[in-house]
């Protein structure tokens, strides 16, 4: 993957507050087109080497999946319920880890966040054999967490709310063992009121693969935080839109007039890929704006903006056939876009 247009990224951003201010170098217009694939219930997509899944309402086999090839139904896997293959809640697909076993076979680690533990679904095997393989795992984090990033079997990043339910702590799960990382002190001020809602100074998290960069993304907070586990790297990023960086601007800020921020994120090995909405509560219901993508680079460089034709709650990219599939929630739009152009 190659991105030719470094050479101008570095006149985009600034710094003030500790945060730096950045601005696409470039902005690029995207106009979608159906992509063909229906799903009743759809809340998020992922493309998978060559599948997209989708995670979906139903309660058995809530994650379909779908060829990129042709875009034929490939089956449906994982269902709610209390035993060893089963789930009390209903984990999306976005928020969970994927990668290739020695055999070639894609595995994905899902965390039931009902039971505060992870299972390992082979879903090559699966899909291939029709019969869920999927097994549970050792691997445990609290209940409560609200947010987390697997670095391998070991390390896990993770946040959580504190006792008074106004900030945020964040660990790193080693073996099954909190450590407390100097390098989380950069939160310090995401701190909201005693009778405020967390959600204000909620993030989502992500991490370069294979490398232990981090990078966590506002919901409510136009903050992007980028660092390493050691501390040897971190900066705050935020985009030039309408939507505060401040904290206490959006504490302030009534529930109807605060807007989402953040609201996917996509990593790989050269680059960060996130949704921005803008919109506010009345705004997500009536009349929502038209979703953009920040694409950055694991510096915290800005590279392109891509400006969508249309409102969408998830996105994920096919880097392989130069496409990025989008989901709208509410109509259960399932759109791809051509992203050729772009040389990405």
């Amino acid at each position: 993957m190659t991105i030719p247009i470094v050479s101008i990224i570095f006149s985009s951003c600034n710094s003030g507050d500790g945060i730096v201010k950045c601005e696409m170098p470039k902005s690029v217009a995207l106009s979608g087109r159906d992509a063909k694939i229906e799903v009743m219930g759809a809340l998020d997509v992922k493309v998978v080497d060559t599948m997209l899944v989708i995670t979906t309402m139903k309660t058995t086999g809530f994650w379909s999946f779908y060829s990129l090839d042709d875009k034929e139904h490939m089956g449906d896997f994982l269902s709610k319920g209390n035993s060893d293959k089963e789930f009390l809640g209903k984990p999306t697909v976005r928020t969970q880890h994927f990668e290739k076993d020695e055999n070639g076979n894609d595995i994905c680690y899902i965390y039931d966040f009902r039971k505060g533990g992870f299972k390992r679904f082979n879903m090559t095997k699966s899909i291939r054999e029709n019969s869920l393989d999927i097994v549970p795992m050792e691997i445990k984090i609290p209940a409560t967490v609200f947010s987390w990033t697997m670095l391998d079997f070991d390390n896990i990043v993770i946040s959580e709310p504190d006792e008074s339910r106004t900030f945020e702590r964040r660990s790193l799960l080693s073996n099954n063992q909190r450590i407390e990382k100097p390098v989380f002190a950069i939160f310090e001020d995401m701190v909201t009121k005693p009778d405020g809602d967390i959600n204000d100074i909620g993030t989502f998290m992500g991490h370069r693969p294979h490398l232990n960069r981090i990078v966590e993304c506002g919901k409510k907070l136009n903050r992007i935080y980028l660092y390493d586990i050691d501390g040897g790297f971190s900066k705050i990023l935020s985009v030039k839109e309408d939507v505060p960086s401040n904290v206490s601007t959006v504490i302030e800020t009534s529930p109807e007039l605060k807007q989402d921020c953040f609201r996917y994120l996509e990593c790989f090995d050269d680059c960060f890929c996130v949704l921005f909405s803008g919109n506010d509560a009345l705004k997500e219901e009536t009349n929502p704006q038209n979703s953009k993508i920040f694409i950055f680079d694991w510096e915290g460089n800005p590279i392109v903006g891509l400006n969508l034709d249309r409102y969408v709650n998830s996105f994920s990219f096919d880097w392989a056939n130069k496409r990025v599939f989008t989901l709208n929630y509410s109509t259960e739009e399932i759109s791809e876009f051509d992203i050729s152009q772009l040389e990405i």
